[in-house]
């Protein structure tokens, strides 16, 4: 992971995909902090199945509020991010600097718990979302 952190801040690669599924919370923090690099243009970032829990949600969400994140679509379904996990992706999504227009959390343990916050970035003047997807959980 401390080898793609360092490729991504070199490179700009427009897409990352299933390759990284095996990053868990450890190597999205170090990912996390490529993306807020202002030479990584990575605009689309798939991290299904990775094994993901709420300990890696604020080092994405700082990344997402980052004004030299690129990032628009977001694929995290199939992680155990829990409402906390959430919470803290959906302050990020209220940041005037977040361009994410598309948000995956299917399959991510979550319950009503977290509709209060992602209501809130959704109606947040700054937010860029226009796609969430939450299927297969109770919220």
């Amino acid at each position: 992971c401390i080898g793609l952190s360092s490729q991504l801040k070199l490179l700009t690669p427009e897409r990352a995909g299933p390759e990284a599924q095996s990053l868990h919370d450890s190597g999205v923090k170090l990912l996390s902090a490529a993306l807020e690099s202002p030479h990584c243009k990575l605009e689309k970032l798939e991290l299904w199945e990775c094994e993901l829990t709420e300990g890696c949600c604020g080092a994405l969400a700082s990344a997402l509020s980052s004004n030299s994140s690129h990032l628009r679509e977001l694929n995290l379904r199939c992680n155990p991010l829990h409402d906390s996990g959430v919470k803290l992706l959906s302050a990020a999504l209220e940041s005037p600097h977040c361009k994410l227009e598309k948000l995956e959390l299917m399959q991510c343990k979550l319950t009503e718990g977290c509709c209060g916050a992602l209501a809130s970035a959704l109606s947040s003047n700054s937010s860029h979302l226009r796609e969430l997807h939450l299927s297969q959980s109770p919220a």
